[in-house]
């Protein structure tokens, strides 16, 4: 199946293959996705939260709503993009709980609903909260981090500050408890960068398991709601 990923940027979503319409669905989320749900195509495409409202619907269908800002209204106009102008048969939503709002899921899980309503017809919708970003599904997964470096597991768990990979923030006073800046360290251990590339790799190595344990609160629930619209694993 088709699926439309809206997220923040590269590192969600893959690296940025030009113009102002979506690319081909790389990056973090999409990879982790199909490996919770085969079901999801490898033709998904992706399109950054910035680009959403640029795009033309060609329909006069909730023009108010289309005016309105928030993540409600991003997220049906994501819907909307996705069923009516990509021709797709779900819709993923993923942000960054450091660079979004209060009750940001709440929005976007009201977003999708209407949307849904909106089109009329069959359309799968799931909604993911990284807390607190995007980095925290990469830092979880530390085995998978470990094969990719090609170093012993206790090799990058020396490097974890003490505390758990969902309280990481860029806005932290320590840069220890920054998850960009430890990422990083991370893959310098191989003279590697904290690359799209490398967190791709890592994602493609990632055991689904150990990152909802990793991240209970961000990702476990993010992988209950793929399943719930786009099945099982198995």
């Amino acid at each position: 199946m088709k699926v439309l990923f809206v997220g923040e940027g590269p590192h969600d979503l893959g690296a940025s293959q030009g113009g102002t319409g979506p690319q081909l669905a790389s990056g973090t989320v999409p990879i982790l996705a199909r490996k919770v749900c085969p079901s999801i195509g490898t033709d998904s495409l992706a399109l950054p939260w910035r680009r959403v409202g640029l795009l033309p619907l060609n329909t006069k269908v909730f023009d108010r709503d289309m005016k309105r800002k928030g993540y409600e209204a991003k997220a049906m106009r994501a819907v909307l993009l996705s069923a009516r102008r990509f021709g797709c048969g779900g819709t993923v939503c993923v942000v960054d709980e450091d660079t979004a709002p209060p009750n940001c899921l709440k929005e976007l899980k009201a977003g999708c609903d209407r949307g849904m309503q909106v089109i009329g017809q069959k359309h799968r919708t799931a909604c993911g909260l990284a807390i607190k970003s995007i980095e925290a599904w990469t830092l979880g997964a530390r085995q998978a981090l470990a094969v990719e470096l090609g170093v012993h597991l206790e090799t990058v768990r020396e490097l974890y500050p003490p505390k758990h990979v969902e309280e990481l923030a860029e806005k932290s006073e320590k840069a220890e408890y920054k998850p960009k800046a430890l990422l990083k360290r991370i893959a310098q251990l191989k003279h590697r960068t904290a690359s799209t590339e490398f967190r791709e790799t890592v994602a493609e190595r990632t055991d689904i398991e150990e990152l909802k344990a990793s991240c209970p609160k961000g990702f476990t629930p993010f992988v209950s709601e793929l399943l719930a619209s786009f099945g099982s694993q198995r």
